[in-house]
């Protein structure tokens, strides 16, 4: 069950970052170019953590939608690049999991 929520979180955050919408024809919410300075590593690392917290939390993240407060200062590559960043690991600890329950059914027999 947990992997199912995780793979459809995932499935939510790359439907986004590839710029699948509803409405091809709509207009983009934010400006494709940023006029911000760049993020110190810390608030880099910030970001990432409450993107993180969000997804796992099972509330899916995209580029449309509110990005939370740590992630405000970002261009929209850099935060692209943390949601992919951080869906790569939520796959990663998903398939960690699954690997646990295979090998642990394996031993059960």
């Amino acid at each position: 069950m947990r992997i199912r929520l995780t793979l459809a979180a995932t499935a939510a955050v790359l439907l986004a970052l590839t710029g699948c919408s509803a409405d091809p024809d709509a207009p983009a919410s934010r400006p494709t170019a940023s006029t911000t300075a760049p993020l110190t590593d810390e608030q880099a690392q910030e970001c990432t953590d409450e993107v993180y917290a969000h997804v796992t939390a099972n509330n899916g993240l995209g580029l449309d939608e509110q990005r939370p407060a740590a992630c405000e200062g970002m261009s929209d590559d850099e935060y692209a690049d943390t949601l992919l960043a951080v869906t790569e690991r939520v796959n990663e600890t998903a398939r960690e999991d699954l690997q646990d329950q295979i090998d642990e059914a394996a031993e059960d027999q």
